[in-house]
């Protein structure tokens, strides 16, 4: 593949991770910097708001979760849009150069407009792996009152529906844990993660938490289980945040889970394949606080070039008392850990910064995007989104982003 190509796929990758309106041609950005190309790129515009909602009443706001592009001329975007009373699902599609946006069809058994419970259905990934098909995933509020997947599917213009089932061992279904991540290798074959709530008669039926998993074949979405990690024996707060399918059979995904003995939360990383997972330990970098209580470290974005090279991003606890970026990369079917750069305005002491989306078109050609507190730090520094692109000797270079409209509060420093 030549850079060119390379580089335009990484160019619609950033677009994905930054939710951007338009993907714009340029020419290949400098090693300093991934914005260096094209202004367009680190400065997003508003997304369109649909002309009416099912309710009859106007929007008032809306929020985009997640965008997948199939070329820079195809992409869809999902998230939620509200009025005064209900929240329904959002769908943006770009097509040529134009966005228009849409509410995604709800199950039968959703709550009834005008009735006592709120309408609240959002979703909250989509993958495109061709033009003219995607799926999406999200949670719905039902008549009853639980709130069930909603699994969504893009084929010959029309969005369909499905009410993503429950397994029978004593799943707390009110528990609003919808998927948040999916992937897809090709049209009508994804694989979506999510966090489900077990209730267990030996915690006197707490609930802990588990993940669940959504698999779409020929058309036809299923359950799989995830099975409880194998070196512990009752994981807390044990979810998964992203996945990442570069190949038919085999896929990559990453979460947490909080021991439940000293509190301290885990990193990890599974790999789905002939029908089952394996599950390890992230690593983490050297000066990581392994004994920190609270809700980090934790893995929030995958992506994989292709079947044996992969990049998980997140955050981590230092032994400085910052909370840095963290990168884990699968070579040779082996995970290492790193800590990710920074812009040279970020804070260095009462410093926070995140990776939260990755994309790899290929080997050694990928971005990612993340926030941090630029000096002098939190909580009277500014807090601003960053863009990364890793260098052909596998290296990062980071540079800064439009300024968070929103910004993410630093991490809890209590338990979960």
């Amino acid at each position: 593949m030549s850079r060119a190509s390379v580089f335009l796929r990484v160019v619609v990758g950033l677009a994905t991770l930054l939710g951007l309106v338009a993907v714009v041609a340029v020419q290949p950005a400098s090693a300093a910097s991934p914005c260096t190309a094209t202004a367009a790129l680190c400065s997003p515009t508003a997304t369109p708001l649909p002309k009416s909602l099912p309710d009859g009443n106007k929007p008032t706001s809306l929020a985009v979760a997640s965008t997948s592009c199939a070329s820079p001329s195809s992409c869809v975007a999902v998230g939620s849009v509200k009025d005064k009373s209900n929240v329904f699902p959002l769908l943006e599609t770009f097509k040529g150069h134009k966005w228009s946006a849409s509410v995604a069809p709800v199950p039968s058994d959703s709550a009834p407009l005008g009735g006592d419970i709120a309408v609240t259905s959002v979703l909250a990934s989509v993958s495109c792996p061709a033009k003219g098909s995607c799926a999406a995933v999200g949670t719905y509020a039902s008549a009853n009152g639980d709130f069930p997947p909603l699994l969504e599917t893009l084929a010959n213009g029309t969005w369909t529906v499905t009410e993503g089932t429950f397994p029978h061992w004593g799943l707390k279904a009110s528990g609003a844990n919808p998927p948040i991540a999916i992937s897809c290798v090709k049209p009508f074959s994804c694989l979506a993660v999510d966090e489900g709530w077990e209730y267990d008669p030996g915690q006197n039926s707490e609930a802990i938490e588990v993940p669940l998993a959504y698999q779409l074949a020929s058309g036809t979405w299923k359950l799989i289980s995830v099975p409880v990690l194998s070196f512990i024996s009752y994981p807390d707060g044990f979810g998964l945040n992203a996945i990442s399918c570069p190949g038919a059979s085999v896929c990559f995904a990453v979460g947490s889970y909080e021991d439940p003995s000293s509190h301290v939360v885990v990193p990890v990383t599974l790999t789905y394949g002939a029908g089952s997972w394996t599950m390890e330990k992230a690593p983490l970098p050297a000066n990581a606080n392994t004994t920190f209580l609270g809700s980090i470290p934790e893995l929030n974005a995958i992506a994989c070039a292709d079947q044996t090279d992969c990049v998980a991003g997140g955050i981590y606890p230092d032994t400085s008392g910052n909370y840095d970026p963290l990168f884990e990369t699968l070579q040779s079917g082996k995970w290492s850990a790193s800590e990710a750069p920074v812009p040279s305005d970020a804070a260095t002491i009462n410093a926070s910064a995140d990776i939260t989306g990755i994309s790899c078109p290929a080997i050694d050609a990928c971005v990612a995007d993340g926030w941090y507190w630029a000096k002098p730090g939190w909580p009277t520094g500014i807090q601003t989104n960053m863009v990364l692109s890793q260098q052909s000797d596998g290296g990062w270079v980071a540079a800064s982003g439009p300024t968070s409209s929103s910004a993410n509060s630093r991490p809890k420093v209590s338990g979960k």
